[in-house]
């Protein structure tokens, strides 16, 4: 589980860079920086092999980035805004406001 939120970490932090150089957050995984992030990172905490999930929303003025979390079921991006529930998501939600 601490290696599947690392890399989500890792790639909010790539997302927010790319947000400082282009003003927008990528459209999809392809659309980031091929140098800092080679290759997507699998999601470790799922119960069946996958990479980690995301999407833009908002004009790509927002973005979510996720892992399975404490269930191992990817519920597509829902994530759990309650540390103390672990039945969805684990990850953030990244927004710009200007």
């Amino acid at each position: 589980m601490e290696r599947a939120r690392q890399n989500v970490l890792e790639v909010g932090l790539i997302a927010h860079l790319h947000f400082r150089q282009n003003d927008c957050f990528p459209e999809n995984a392809a659309a980031f920086n091929s140098e800092l992030l080679p290759v997507w990172p699998m999601d470790a905490s799922s119960r069946t092999p996958g990479k980690i999930g995301y999407c833009v929303a908002d004009n790509k003025l927002s973005a979510i980035i996720w892992c399975a979390g404490y269930n191992r079921k990817d519920d597509g991006g829902v994530i759990d805004t309650n540390p103390n529930e672990d039945i969805h998501d684990v990850g953030y939600t990244l927004v710009i406001h200007h």
